[in-house]
């Protein structure tokens, strides 16, 4: 709570010494261009401060970036006016706080490969308000390349960094972009793969920053896709083969529906391009056809077996 206040009232007192120095280049002799450049950097701090009482990873990473942001300016500041006397002291606080400011854009934006990339893009609006900054104060021609490459030493290797999964990420976009073409052309051709389209809907949805995993998910939807193209070449064998064995058993036990029934729904599953389903119901088929084909024949003679002996039984009791 007493931190609070003290930040608070570091707020309040930054806040009034900027509005102060406003109104006075406003309503005074004063020019005001040379003085947005630090009115406006005594606003922002006043901001920050609030963020440093509870200094966690979203407030770091705000800290840095406004500290990232306001470097480029206060260097803009420091070079420009450099001269004997209070400018050369000025010049010196000023360059001072851009290197602190620079030492905590780089320490709080370190951490990891998008904070990385976050100080880059960051830097690119330094850019462009020390631009502003310098552009206002009328600095001289020298003073604009020195303030953009300092800038430029870090924004450019930030832009162009990559992180450590880079290399397992494009190998994990190049499988998974064949693996959808393949399941594209399967599909044009009528055969249903649900279960290897979810699998790479989850990869390409939920593995961007966990390429290792997508590697899995796309190497188990290739997988399912691979057995799918061997299903649908093996497929009409096992169709003709079930067919064989179906037309043998209503030869030999006529009416029976079962196995054609079943054979009849794996027509209906391949044509609605559910092989797994289709072969399913072919072996299913086969299976029923052949307990009619082992077993029919002899059901059929013991029946008349068991018929003979009750006529024979009958015939014994009529005579005794």
């Amino acid at each position: 709570m007493r931190v609070e206040k003290i930040a608070l009232f570091t707020t309040f007192l930054l806040i009034s010494a900027a509005s102060w120095w406003l109104l006075s280049a406003l309503f005074g002799t004063s020019d005001l261009l040379p003085r947005l450049g630090p009115i406006s950097l005594i606003f922002i701090s006043s901001l920050v401060i609030i963020d440093l009482i509870d200094y966690g990873p979203v407030q770091r990473s705000r800290i840095g970036a406004v500290g990232n942001i306001c470097y480029p300016s206060v260097l803009a500041l420091s070079i420009s006016d450099i001269d004997t006397g209070d400018s050369l002291i000025s010049s010196s606080i000023y360059l001072i706080l851009a290197i602190f400011l620079w030492n905590i854009s780089h320490k709080n934006l370190s951490l990891t490969h998008s904070s990385k990339r976050w100080r880059g893009l960051t830097s690119i609006i330094g850019i462009l308000f020390s631009l502003a900054i310098m552009y206002s104060i009328s600095s001289e021609i020298l003073v604009y390349p020195v303030v953009i490459s300092s800038v430029m030493i870090t924004m450019i290797p930030d832009l162009l960094s990559k992180d450590e999964n880079h290399l397992s990420r494009k190998q994990f976009i190049n499988l998974l972009d064949r693996a959808e073409a393949d399941v594209l052309l399967l599909r044009s051709q009528g055969i249903s793969l649900e279960q290897a389209s979810s699998i790479l809907k989850k990869a390409r949805e939920e593995c961007w920053n966990d390429p290792v995993r997508g590697l899995e998910l796309v190497s188990a939807a290739q997988e399912d896709t691979d057995r799918i193209k061997a299903l649908s070449q093996d497929l009409d064998a096992i169709r003709k083969d079930t067919l064989n064995h179906v037309e043998k058993a209503e030869s030999i036990a006529n009416g029976i529906q079962g196995p054609r029934k079943s054979f009849d729904l794996g027509d209906r599953e391949a044509k609605h391009g559910s092989l797994r389903e289709a072969e399913l119901m072919y072996r299913h088929s086969k299976s029923k056809s052949d307990l009619v084909i082992l077993h029919w024949q002899n059901a059929i003679d013991e029946i008349n077996l068991a018929e003979e002996l009750v006529r024979q039984k009958d015939n014994l009791q009529v005579d005794s």
